[in-house]
Parts: structure tokens; sequence; C-alpha cells
């Protein structure tokens, strides 16, 4: 029997399935996120000047993302919380791609 994920069988598969979707999210947030800090870096480059000591564009955009990772994770973790046992783990991967989506498209809106 072939694996796919347009028919899983049993909890293994839908966990296995919400996982590559997860991964597949997780890959195109990375393609964004070079679109978006190298956009940011343009920004820095046009205005940022060292003497108003506020933090550049991209020192500032990759401690946000940085938050946002340790916020997914905790969120996710949170959610999977609905259900104790193996269907825990299709939860978590679930939120990830689906949080990993929203941040994707807000990356977007802050450049490209």
């Amino acid at each position: 029997m072939v694996f796919t994920c347009a028919d899983p069988k049993g909890q293994s598969e839908l966990n296995r399935c919400a996982f590559e979707d997860y991964h597949r999210a997780d890959a195109a947030l990375n393609a964004q996120w070079k679109r978006t800090i190298a956009y940011q870096r343009k920004l820095d480059a046009a205005n940022f000047t060292d003497q108003d000591g506020m933090p550049t564009w991209v020192d500032a955009l990759t401690r946000s993302q940085r938050a946002w990772v340790a916020f997914r994770a905790a969120q996710c973790n949170w959610e999977g919380l609905d259900m104790r046992g193996s269907a825990r783990t299709e939860l978590e991967g679930e939120c990830l791609a689906r949080t990993t989506r929203e941040r994707t498209a807000y990356l977007k809106t802050l450049g490209d």
C-alpha cells in the first residue's frame, strides 16, 4: 500500500501529513524571510544613522522573528494539549503549519 496524504490511514499517517504540511510552510517562510530581510537591509542602508541610538531594521526584525519562533513553539505545544496521546502530534503539526503560513503572510507585508 502506497502512503498518500490525500487519503491518510491511521493516526501515524495523520501525524506525518501534518508535519509534511508544516515543513512545506516552513520552507516558504524561509524563502520569504530571505526576501524580507534583504528589503530591510535596503531600508537600513538608505535610512539608518548610528547617531540616533535606535536599532536597525534588520536587528529589530531579527529579534522579533526569534521571539515569534519561541511563541510559535509554546502556542503549538499548548494547542496540542487538546488531545492527549498520539493525536497530539497531529494537532501540534497543524498548528505549526498554520502559524507559519500566517507569519509568512505577515513578512510579505514588510517588503519583498
